[in-house]
């Protein structure tokens, strides 16, 4: 709906005003964010892999092996950053930048939903606290990784499928949303979830039922017809990778317990001032009630996060949905409170990016120092002849590292036990011909002691991270597992 008053309250203003000035302050990082020449997270030098095989016409989803073992996820990202890499190579930037592409679609999506409830400063001040979260979502948003690319998708299909022409039941309007949202899930599962609240919301209504019903139709025949094809083209291994390599993952506890008192906790302003709007009087700016397509959306991105910080390996990128849909609400919600207590919704609304960032600080980017350390390892690696298996990334982003340790760890946890033990004799027996010339590890040996082919066949030659000999830090990406370059082993 249309802004109901002319100016907005002083809190949004004050909001406005903040997120504008640390958007800005950010972009202006991001851009060293997205040229770093390394890792900015341990398994990007594997998505550009994905990229690199898909762009050279190679299959991503194929049958587990020792030179390449696909992640579990859709191959939306991969297509695209084929498309951005190019046949010649390209660089992790150019991954990267389909990953701050769609982070400005996100953006846009968050000001347009702003703006249509509350007016363009309610719009800015939501993109603004998306971005001021950056650090409690794991500094994740402008990595070459999948989450991005979805979550653009997602809000973009909840913008198109909340409009004023899709909640009066324009069925061309539902189809687009149902588009967008079948394009999201095709770069990351967990986005079927705020799809199917979208099309829910939409059907509780009368006047809105025909597009939820077109939004579900083409949502499911693109779906399904993408499964299919990509079933048909892998013989299998798409529906192998993507979904029965994921259904053995366990629960984690302390995850899945500390998820609300982490979220209450960094965004408690936004929930004081939730409170204040609660309390305010009919006629407020925003004050006609949701929707259910909004708030089924909104609800389903907060679930589909806790789903994924509650399961092993669910690193704090999870918490992106949720940090989307808290964002979505900011706006209105400051406009709304502003009603009730003014200078108390004006200061909430203001202190609300600086407890963000100081609560969760960014991660920040390794000193020179550090880089040129990366560009020697990297040197003194691509001189060894012969294969070199790096499990936990190539120091070299845009090189083979055969199968990475997080595809090894998935299948091995998986339900799927025949083809985990086909894959785990096939290394081992790749291990004990010593195909390969040497090994560099991201963790120390005693973690893999379990494959009796590696202890037996390789010694450590020397330790990369050089921090018992020199006193420094081990080089690590800056975000996700702290895990870079630490033993190189060579055959015994």
């Amino acid at each position: 709906m249309e802004p109901e008053q002319a100016a907005p309250p002083l809190a949004v203003r004050l909001g406005a005003a903040a997120a504008v000035a640390w958007l800005t302050f950010w972009w202006l990082g991001a851009q060293d964010w997205i040229q770093y020449p390394f890792a900015l997270e341990w398994q990007e030098s594997a998505m550009f892999e994905h990229a690199s095989r898909a762009a050279q016409g190679l299959p991503v989803y194929q049958q587990p092996s020792v030179d390449f073992t696909a992640f579990p996820y859709p191959p939306l990202f991969h297509w695209l950053g084929a498309l951005f890499i190019g046949g010649g190579g390209g660089a992790l930037s150019d991954l990267r930048s389909v990953s701050a592409l769609s982070l400005m679609l996100a953006l846009a999506s968050l000001v347009l939903a702003g703006r249509r409830r509350a007016g363009l400063a309610a719009g800015l001040m939501g993109a603004g606290l998306f971005v001021a979260a950056d650090g409690w979502t794991g500094t994740w948003t402008l990595i070459a990784r999948v989450d991005s690319l979805a979550l653009a998708l997602t809000a973009a299909s909840m913008l198109v499928g909340t409009s004023p022409r899709s909640l009066a039941g324009r069925p061309a309007w539902g189809a687009a949303a149902g588009l967008l949202g079948a394009a999201a899930v095709l770069a990351k599962q967990t986005a079927l979830g705020p799809l199917v609240g979208l099309i829910v919301g939409l059907c509780v209504r009368r006047g809105s039922r025909a597009a939820g019903l077109t939004a579900g139709f083409v949502a499911a025949v693109v779906l399904t017809g993408a499964v299919l094809a990509l079933e048909r083209s892998t013989d299998g291994w798409f529906g192998f990778h993507v979904f029965s390599v994921l259904a053995g993952s366990p629960l984690n506890r302390p995850a899945a317990v500390g998820f609300l008192p982490d979220l209450l906790l960094a965004w408690a302003p936004l929930l004081v001032l939730t409170w204040l709007a609660s309390r305010a009087p009919r006629g407020a700016p925003a004050s006609e009630p949701m929707h259910p397509a909004e708030w089924c959306s909104l609800l389903a991105l907060v679930a589909v996060a806790w789903a994924g910080r509650a399961h092993e390996g669910g690193y704090r990128n999870t918490l992106l949905p949720a940090a989307l849909a808290l964002a979505w609400a900011a706006g209105p919600i400051a406009a709304r409170a502003a009603t009730v207590r003014p200078r108390v919704a004006a200061a909430l609304a203001l202190a609300l990016f600086p407890w963000l960032i100081l609560c969760h600080p960014g991660a920040a980017l390794p000193g020179d120092a550090e880089q040129a350390r990366l560009a020697e390892l990297d040197e003194r690696v691509s001189a060894i002849e012969g294969p070199v298996w790096q499990p936990h990334g190539s120091i070299d982003g845009r090189g083979p590292g055969g199968v990475h340790a997080m595809a090894i760890a998935d299948l091995l946890k998986s339900r799927e036990r025949e083809e985990a033990e086909v894959f785990f004799e096939d290394l081992s027996a790749s291990l004990d011909g010593r195909r390969f010339a040497a090994i560099v590890l991201g963790v120390e040996l005693s973690v893999w002691a379990s494959l009796d082919a590696l202890t037996r066949n390789y010694r450590v030659e020397e330790r990369l991270d050089s921090g018992a000999i020199a006193g420094q830090k081990p080089v690590v990406p800056p975000t996700g597992a702290p895990i870079g370059p630490r033993l190189l082993l060579v055959p015994r």
